[in-house]
């Protein structure tokens, strides 16, 4: 028998049918699969040895131009008035991740699209005893019982296919090596370069992008200024109201932030802690840090490959493109040079709270400089002060739906300007309620009111 699914709205709410039972999104293959299949996956790390593990699991897939995200247990769907099968695998999260992402991208609403890679749809489908069993597990781990929204429904977001993350950048170059011997090895690079600039200017996965190599100054150049626009764009969420709380590797090629699974809308100052914790990272006060290291790292590693791709490549045609590519990456670390200078980066960042209208204390900008010379710096929730020799935490961290705020009032100096306190306090609360409902109709009465309420 074919579970009930419902819709949040009716322009996608074709019949759909789902399978209960695991499938991968990838078909076996020992040969790599071409760069410009690999670049939009939605990789998963650490899943298993095999490649089509290490692409996604199955998780997401490309459908006519469109993202799907699985975020709960929707593994094999046949859809919207057509034939093919849209793959998806076993998630690791419920409902109300799915809910979340959906309700944050109303909440930013003509700002969406700038700022994250928003969800236009949001399916809820009936749960499983499997389902159930599987949520009360993993919620046990965290001493937490899952409300009624996870216990009785799995579900399904949709997000728009435009988007490429760093790390699947990364993947496909490592996968490919150093040593550049071949023919067949240039058209590889182009390959590579093509995806880098379909992520760059958000064109879906099969438009044609053909590489020149004047491209090649384009492409690194909107690499770093993708950097620059994602510190941008989390300091303007957080100053709605947001805590992201998920930074990890949540970021597009762009800059704009793609996994919204846990934001916590505070309804105060994005200078905030949970109370009880004795220890936070400093890019859990200032989340715009974690996209900052993100980026960095990623550049870094970007370069590190090319230069060495130039010294071990013996293929005429793939040398000049590593020269070209390499000489791009010279030319742009000279122009954003102040990238790896903590002082300017800490103005930078304290220039863009202030275009927001908050000033940050001169303590505030000695602390974020001091982050930034040294990464592995911990602050104590109340001092400030202390410090340890453990690595910053850029990873997710659990977050609750009212979480207990510690507002740091000696960081910043707030003007009648900043933020929507009231918007974020109103999502939160419509937040709370939903986690509590018994239908699906009610939950989408919920969404509607919630973006009626904030135009």
């Amino acid at each position: 028998m074919t579970p009930q699914f419902w819709a949040s709205s009716e322009d996608a709410s074709q019949p759909i049918e789902v399978a209960y039972h695991n499938f991968c999104g990838t078909k076996s293959d020992t040969k790599l699969p071409s760069p410009a299949t690999i670049a939009f996956c939605d990789l998963q790390r650490g899943i298993g040895a095999n490649l089509e593990a290490s692409l996604g699991s199955g998780r997401s897939a490309f459908y006519k131009n469109r993202y799907h995200k699985g975020i709960g247990r929707t593994p094999v769907v046949k859809t919207w008035a057509s034939e093919d099968n849209l793959l998806h695998s076993n998630g690791l999260l419920y409902p109300s991740g799915a809910l979340r992402e959906f309700i944050f991208s109303i909440f930013l609403g003509e700002q969406a699209s700038q700022l994250i890679n928003p969800v236009s749809n949001f399916f809820l489908m009936e749960g499983t005893p499997y389902s159930k069993q599987v949520a009360e597990k993993l919620y046990a781990q965290f001493d937490t019982v899952p409300g009624h929204l996870d216990h009785a429904f799995t579900s399904q977001t949709v997000k728009s296919g435009d988007f490429i993350r760093f790390s699947n950048i990364r993947y496909i170059y490592n996968l490919m090596g150093t040593r550049f011997d071949a023919p067949g090895d240039a058209i590889a690079l182009a390959e590579l370069l093509a995806a880098i600039k379909h992520g760059l200017h958000r064109k879906p996965h099969d438009a044609e992008v053909i590489i020149e190599p004047s491209d090649l100054n384009e492409i690194i150049e909107g690499i770093y200024a993708a950097a620059i626009q994602s510190i941008k764009n989390v300091i303007a969420i957080n100053m709605l109201g947001v805590k992201l709380g998920s930074l990890g590797n949540n970021f597009s090629l762009d800059g704009r932030f793609i996994d919204l699974e846990v934001p916590v809308f505070t309804g105060e100052s994005m200078l905030t802690t949970h109370m009880g914790q004795d220890q936070f990272s400093i890019s859990e006060i200032f989340e715009c840090l974690g996209a900052y290291f993100q980026f960095s790292y990623y550049l870094k590693d970007f370069k590190t490959w090319a230069s060495r791709s130039f010294n071990d490549s013996t293929h005429g045609q793939c040398k000049e493109i590593l020269s070209e590519l390499t000489q791009a990456f010279s030319a742009c670390d000279k122009k954003y040079q102040w990238l790896n200078d903590p002082k300017q980066v800490a103005a930078f960042i304290t220039d863009g709270y202030m275009a927001h209208g908050m000033q940050l204390t001169k303590k505030a900008q000695l602390i974020i400089e001091m982050a930034i010379r040294n990464p592995l710096m911990q602050v104590s929730g109340s001092g400030l002060g202390a410090k340890e020799e453990a690595p910053i935490d850029l990873a997710m961290y659990q977050v609750g739906y009212m979480p207990k705020c510690h507002v740091l009032t000696d960081l910043a100096e707030k003007s009648d300007s900043v933020g929507t306190w009231d918007k974020a306090k109103a999502t939160n609360e419509a937040l709370n309620q939903s986690e509590q409902c018994t239908s699906p109709d009610a939950l989408f009465q919920i969404c509607n009111d919630l973006k009626d309420s904030l135009v």
